[in-house]
């Protein structure tokens, strides 16, 4: 990471994270359901068209919640190519571990998957959620840090998913912040 890259940005504080997180998730929450399936479709049917989604074996999902970008219509594409697919389970201060999901659980951050483990190596495609992402691949998470413990554990290639108003030009990001290869966004898709 370019250490000076943030020269410019403005400062992103503790508070100004949460007042932008709790902004964020009302808009999204806001969405209407048939906005929020119709968008799943749209991102399924662009990621689709990616060499990478053609050439995994393994794709780490997770379980869409409080309006985040439902990759539910990825996993089905990826199923009827054969790719298998695999959802995160929290661990307390440790990276995500991941499962084959043949039933869920309720668990610490909703539902859990329960099924066979996959190991991160194994995985060649992460989707991951977020608050807001930049044009850069950073990324604002809920605060937890889930996803940059296991995002510093990972090799293969990590894809947010984003609703268009959750992009911003830039970032500002911590040290223990991982950027995202890739963030998958339609910003022509009709929000209303």
């Amino acid at each position: 990471r370019n250490p000076c890259k943030a020269w410019g940005t403005p400062i992103l504080t503790v508070e100004k994270k949460k007042h932008m997180r709790a902004r964020l998730r009302a808009i999204r929450a806001e969405l209407a359901l048939s906005i929020r399936v119709g968008y799943g479709r749209r991102v399924a049917d662009l990621l689709e068209e990616w060499d990478a989604f053609e050439r995994a074996g393994t794709i780490g999902l997770y379980r869409a919640i409080n309006g985040e970008v439902d990759p539910q219509f990825i996993a089905n594409k990826a199923e009827c190519k054969g790719i298998r697919v695999c959802y995160p389970k929290v661990t307390r201060d440790s990276p995500l571990e991941f499962f084959t999901a043949t039933q869920w659980n309720k668990g610490v951050f909703g539902y859990e998957p329960v099924g066979d483990p996959v190991r991160r190596d194994q995985i060649d495609l992460l989707l991951v959620p977020g608050i807001a992402f930049s044009d850069t691949g950073d990324r604002l998470g809920f605060g937890g840090g889930h996803y940059d413990r296991t995002l510093r554990a990972y090799s293969g290639i990590s894809v947010g998913l984003a609703y268009p108003f959750q992009m911003h030009e830039t970032l500002n990001t911590d040290a223990w912040d991982v950027p995202l290869d890739h963030i998958l966004v339609d910003r022509a898709y009709p929000m209303r």
